[in-house]
């Protein structure tokens, strides 16, 4: 049996995004650290995109689970 652990490259793109203070700065984004910066922006930089209210957004099932639906407190569509 061959024990070779296979690793996974993280691309990693460098990227211009829009910075909370309306400036812009250069970062090196990973697909999950875009996905969260696109979240952070689009709750107004305020909130955190773990409480994001917008099921229907295509990152809603991607975004970072809430203690509450890591805990499996909630059903499939209740959140």
């Amino acid at each position: 049996m061959n024990n070779k652990v296979i690793k996974r490259r993280t691309k990693v793109h460098e990227h211009t995004i829009r910075a909370a203070d309306g400036g812009l700065v250069k970062l090196r984004l990973t697909r999950k650290l875009a996905m969260s910066a696109f979240c952070t922006e689009c709750l107004g930089f305020d909130d955190n995109p773990q409480s994001c209210t917008a099921p229907l957004c295509p990152l809603y099932p991607f975004r970072a689970k809430t203690l509450r639906t890591k805990k499996g407190n909630v059903k499939e569509g209740d959140e």
